[in-house]
């Protein structure tokens, strides 16, 4: 098996070279930041300008959940052709990123490291010697950042409203959904009428909430819900993130945004570019989280909500 490594980085622009030089062969692209080729915020084998296959990440950056971005490499691989050359994420000096890039190697197992010329890596990071190759600059920020917009107006445009019911579908990648389900009705019992959803894992709670507990009934809540600690959400939290409809092995088959999370119904709203009603077994939620006109806004800390 042959395989190229095409080594990222903020500075450079691997566009050109994979048009001109790969043409319609495939290849596998990390660059979750990038909208050419459409990488954004999930890892994807490409053919050509057609997208076969991704797995979501959910955020454009490789920092925020480095876990997705190996585990989806790992079955875009399976999917791939033997000699299917992989661009990494942009590599920046960073300890995280570095040890990210180093399991990309290891599962990439490439003959051939190709990384632009003038541009310091560290060549201990390479298993084998790289050559260098002249590459176009990175676009401006500027730039990037219209580009990005427009991918995200192009995912809104192209997509159609969708309801999910919270009770048959699993939520991963996120807080919510990996915790024990706590009955509202119970808290409501209590006096805690304004809690819409609340769950448990590893002794601390999260719990949706439209307006603050009183202090003195936050202990009356901890002892009820048997934790030490709680994390309160508001109920918009969710609104205009980033999602991927998958099927209930985990294949992603329709990128979505979450245009609320309803909890008095028990319905997720999401625009999503697949036909209705979507057989989505599981919803995976990102960080990237933009608004009505494809402004990127403030991501959440992972897994804070």
């Amino acid at each position: 098996m042959a395989r190229t490594l095409l080594a990222g980085h903020p500075q450079c622009n691997w566009s050109e070279w994979i048009q001109d030089e790969l043409g319609s062969r495939q290849f596998v692209s990390l660059a979750v930041n990038s909208p050419q080729p459409n990488s954004l915020a999930r890892v994807a084998l490409h053919e050509g300008d057609k997208t076969l296959a991704y797995r979501f990440v959910g955020s454009t950056d490789p920092l925020r959940n480095p876990i997705a971005i190996l585990s989806g490499l790992h079955e875009l691989l399976q999917m791939a052709e033997d000699d299917t050359p992989v661009l990494s994420f942009e590599y920046r000096p960073q300890p995280v990123l570095r040890q990210l890039l180093e399991g990309v190697v290891t599962l990439c197992q490439p003959t051939k490291i190709l990384i632009p010329e003038s541009v310091d890596y560290g060549y201990d990071l390479w298993p084998i010697g790289p050559e260098e190759i002249a590459l176009p600059q990175a676009f401006p920020d500027l730039v990037r950042t219209a580009q990005r917009r427009a991918r995200w107006i192009e995912l809104l445009e192209n997509s159609t409203d969708h309801e999910l019911d919270l009770s048959q579908v699993k939520l991963t990648g996120a807080r919510i959904g990996s915790g024990k389900v706590i009955a509202v009705s119970g808290l409501s019992q209590l006096g805690f009428e304004d809690i819409l959803w609340a769950e448990v894992l590893g002794g601390i709670g999260l719990v949706v909430i439209r307006k603050p507990i009183d202090e003195e009934r936050i202990s009356e809540l901890l002892n009820y819900l048997h934790v030490s600690r709680v994390q309160f959400v508001e109920p918009n939290a969710y609104s205009g993130r980033l999602c991927s409809f998958a099927r209930a092995d985990g294949e992603d088959f329709a990128m979505g945004v979450i245009e609320e999370m309803d909890f008095k119904r028990q319905i997720i709203k999401i625009r999503a570019q697949a036909i209705a009603p979507a057989p989505a077994k599981v919803l995976k939620l990102g960080l990237t989280t933009i608004d009505s006109s494809g402004r990127e806004l403030h991501e959440p800390q992972p897994w804070a909500v």
